[in-house]
């Protein structure tokens, strides 16, 4: 096989997986995923996640479909210094879905009278932590304390053999001017020089125990955090 050949194979394996095993993966986690969903439920999600987007918007399209039409309301949980929370919540009301935007600390509150937490991950480790958006671990603790389900929806490439004992370890540093940049007039001593005994620090990720997740959302279907071994073990002689 030349060299044309040989990049011509990878481009089409390239291909194969991000079809399989992101595209319709993502697509599959939906359609399971939207049938927690009922009529009138109060669904909490933070931050952004690309498949409880799509999530939302099939279970949304579904219920208006209906006869008489049904919906559903949202709340988005956002956190500075990113707010990613902002895009999701244009699409959901692009969309038409009542929703309602708040911040981190107010999380209680929102989840006080919620119905399920819809949450993303960055990957699920071997012994069911996600590591997510930071903040992630924080919603979900509160949501158990209101019993509120939480289901992650999670593609199985996301599955990790890793065990992490804390959230400092591999984790990234976002930058410090988003975390200082408050643009309030009472705020205006942040504009100058920090102390050199003061230092910021802004982690992007944080890791949610096992116990905190009622369910995880796969595109095999759902499964408890502790089943993550036995998927990781099928997906090993799978390939």
């Amino acid at each position: 096989m030349d060299e044309a050949a040989q990049k011509a194979a990878l481009i089409d394996a390239i291909g194969v997986y991000l079809r399989d095993r992101i595209e319709v993966a993502g697509q599959v986690i939906a359609d399971n995923a939207r049938e927690k969903i009922k009529p009138d439920d109060t669904v909490v999600v933070y931050a952004r996640s690309s498949v409880v987007e799509l999530t939302l918007l099939e279970a949304w399209r579904e219920l208006q479909a209906r006869s008489p039409p049904q919906s559903f309301s949202v709340v988005v949980i956002d956190s500075r210094p990113l707010h990613e929370g902002r895009a999701l919540l244009a699409a959901l009301t692009a969309a038409g879905i009542p929703s309602t935007y708040t911040l981190l600390p107010l999380a209680s509150t929102a989840l006080a009278r919620a119905d399920l937490v819809l949450l993303g991950a960055s990957s699920l480790n071997s012994d069911g932590a996600l590591h997510s958006r930071a903040g992630t671990a924080v919603v979900a603790m509160l949501a158990k304390e209101h019993r509120v389900p939480v289901v992650a929806c999670v593609e199985t490439f996301k599955l990790s053999e890793r065990v992490q004992l804390d959230d400092l370890a591999s984790n990234e540093l976002g930058a410090a001017d988003g975390l200082l940049s408050i643009p309030t007039a009472h705020n205006l001593e942040l504009a100058k020089p920090l102390p050199k005994q003061l230092a910021t620090l802004s982690l992007l990720y944080d890791l949610t125990p096992p116990q905190h997740i009622t369910a995880v959302c796969t595109e095999v279907g759902f499964i408890p955090p502790s089943s993550v071994p036995t998927l990781l073990g099928k997906s090993s002689g799978a390939a």
